[in-house]
């Protein structure tokens, strides 16, 4: 490409066969953006699908080795060949993956200028950057690699030097093993509610009134599928959880019936997820609810002693009227078919008692628990500018029975100055929209700063929310929002309660057009790591997934791109509402309540499944309909 610029847009993704490059003899423009230009093999499925080429297509190559779905033996030549201009270029932002020559550069003698490399990742390469500078410089900035066999190489090298190089490329300290598409639009309704485990040898994914599937963990191939309302017995099945229970090796899989008032539960009999019936074991369990009362949001946490389910249970409108939290004794919900007739009566926790629209009862991977008990964390109410308080609660078996210990407990800490978003519709604050491509905006008022999901590993708790914040340096002072970032906790177990420990905060500190981030899952691995998934869009770009790692006591890693927005989710004329709702006045649409993010069973790698959007931007859209598939999921593990 040349002598034009050669310019990369946010998201975009070029596939090579074997021996095969891209060449610019002109400038290069590289997007300030996290959702990078991606430059892969045509067999990495970890962008887009395979890219198969038949005897009669004209670029079939008898002498290239098989399209057998392995990049490794379809690498590029030069994935990018700055070939002998007399300028200086930028690369930024890009993340090459399966080349023989990441980068190279050639610059004719007696030219002196300085390219740049910068904030690019470079994956399973042989060469790193092949530097051809003579006269020239070459400087790398927040270059990082993983799998790279040879960092930088150059004509003669080492008897000549590589020339004016600085900079170094330092080891990635996450990578990502395995990415492949789960399920999509196609699959199931507009608001997925992404939700998946890994297991020994398959991942379990569902979507709410959508499909519940298996694949293969290896390869990402769809094993299996059922609609969920079928695997579940229900009609409408709605909110789903799914876990793999480390500790008796079996899956669990919930969700509540958004036409009945009841919730389902299944148990796998074996560590594999095969949904044939004979490997699973059915529970149901329904409310006794007041006139107009329904369930909503159900949440699911394991110990070592119990699963333990919680549901809000809603009024007439955006009113709580409290939670209902079945405590299941584990042994018996895996061992005897009958227990579902001798299982205690809900504890009942009325919503005079705890003003939040999310319990959430913490997966345990510590066995046995602390002082045995199972915990409960939720997020108060908001006062003044502060965000809410994290509270806490505790459960101890006494035989067969749950017992609530002692009353619901704030834990103190230097950690409210951010922004509570408003759960109701109709408040008089700002009901927060994260801006998105095309003039539309993603809902975050629907799901409010609640907590997403809670872990205990090792003796502390981690949990986590989406908040508000208003500039750059990463906290709320009064002002109206203009982003929201990923909020996390560390909390001290012990058995006097839940302690502070820590808190962190992934934003964006760009002053202009910042990224928004929504509906983030952490998870925590047996040497004490964090990974965190999420969504993030902006103004210019579609809203796409992605994660951040946090080593042990370390430091935390810029966002990493899962997948890229790819179209629009809705484009319909927005109607303005009351006054004292102080919407934009621009298209808006909801997102997923919720993603997911686990540990493998080695207890070192993670798994997480994110949404994006993937809607088909040549389908018309109706005035006020939402894409019928706008959405599509991706299933990474992400490696320390």
């Amino acid at each position: 490409v040349g002598p034009g610029t050669l310019t990369f847009q946010p998201g975009c993704t070029i596939k090579f066969k074997h021996n095969a490059w891209l060449l610019a003899y002109g400038p290069v423009s590289f997007p300030d953006t996290l959702q990078t230009p991606v430059f892969t093999s045509k067999d990495d499925n970890s962008f887009g699908e395979i890219i198969k080429f038949s005897r009669d297509d004209p670029n079939y190559d008898p002498n290239d080795p098989d399209s057998d779905g392995d990049p490794s033996n379809q690498k590029a030549a030069q994935a990018l060949w700055i070939y002998y201009v007399d300028f200086d270029t930028t690369v930024r932002n890009a993340r090459i993956r399966w080349a023989q020559r990441g980068i190279q550069y050639d610059v004719n003698p007696g030219v002196y200028i300085t390219h740049e490399l910068q904030r690019t990742l470079l994956e399973h390469c042989d060469i790193g950057v092949y530097a051809n500078l003579q006269n020239a410089s070459l400087d790398l900035r927040g270059v990082e690699k993983h799998a790279v066999s040879t960092n930088i190489s150059c004509p003669g090298y080492p008897y000549y030097s590589c020339g004016n190089i600085s900079g170094t490329m330092t080891p990635a300290p996450f990578y990502t093993d395995k990415s492949f598409a789960g399920l999509n639009g196609n699959d199931g309704t507009g608001v997925p509610d992404t939700m998946g485990a890994i297991g020994p040898e398959h991942f379990l994914t569902t979507t709410t009134s959508g499909k519940i599937a298996v694949f293969d963990r290896s390869t990402g191939d769809r094993l299996s599928e059922q609609l969920l309302n079928s695997f579940l017995g229900l009609s409408e099945a709605a909110d789903p959880r799914v876990w793999y229970d480390h500790g008796s090796q079996r899956w669990i899989v919930a969700a509540m019936d958004s036409a009945a008032d009841k919730v389902a539960l299944k148990v796998s009999r074996s560590s594999s997820a095969n949904l044939d019936t004979d490997n699973w074991q059915r529970y149901e369990k329904a409310f006794t609810l007041g006139s107009k009362e329904s369930p909503d949001f159900p949440t699911l946490g394991v110990d070592a002693n119990g699963i333990y389910l919680s549901t809000q249970i809603r009024g007439l409108g955006e009113t709580r009227a409290g939670y209902r939290i079945w405590a299941l004794k584990k042994p018996d919900v895996y061992t005897n078919p009958n227990y579902q007739n001798q299982t205690p009566a809900p504890l009942v926790v009325p919503a005079e008692e705890l003003d939040t629209w999310c319990i959430q009862p913490a997966y345990n991977f510590d066995a046995p628990p602390v002082g045995g008990y199972a915990w409960f964390v939720a997020k108060g109410p908001a006062s003044g500018n502060l965000g809410g308080q994290i509270y806490y609660r505790r459960l101890r078996w006494n035989g067969d029975n749950p017992e609530w210990v002692g009353n619901w407990q704030a834990v103190s800490g230097a950690y409210r100055d951010y922004y509570d978003i408003p759960q109701k519709a109709g408040t008089t604050d700002p009901i927060l929209l994260a801006p998105h491509k095309d003039g539309t905006a993603l809902e975050l008022g629907h799901l409010g700063s609640r907590l997403m999901m809670a872990v205990i590993r090792n003796g502390y708790l981690w949990t986590c929310h989406h908040v508000g914040l208003d500039g750059t340096d990463g906290d709320y002072d009064g002002l109206t929002p203009d982003r929201s970032a990923i909020q996390w906790f560390k909390l001290q177990v012990s058995s006097g309660g839940l302690s502070y420990a820590a808190h962190g905060r992934i934003y964006d500190a760009a002053w202009g057009s910042p990224y928004w981030y929504p509906s983030p899952s952490l998870n925590v691995n047996a040497g004490g790591d964090l990974l965190v998934g999420f969504s993030g869009s902006r103004a210019t770009e579609y809203i796409g997934a992605f994660w951040v790692g946090r080593k042990a006591n370390g430091p935390t890693t810029r966002p990493t791109l899962i997948q890229a927005g790819r179209a629009y989710v809705v484009r319909a004329p927005h109607v303005v509402p009351p006054d004292d709702q102080q919407w934009p006045p621009i298209s808006s649409a909801r997102w997923g309540d919720y993603s997911f993010t686990c540990v493998d069973p080695d207890g070192t790698k993670f798994w997480t499944v994110q949404e994006h959007a993937e809607g088909d931007p040549e389908r018309p859209v109706e005035p006020n309909q939402t894409e019928a598939n706008a959405w599509g999921t991706w299933i990474t593990s992400v490696q320390p």
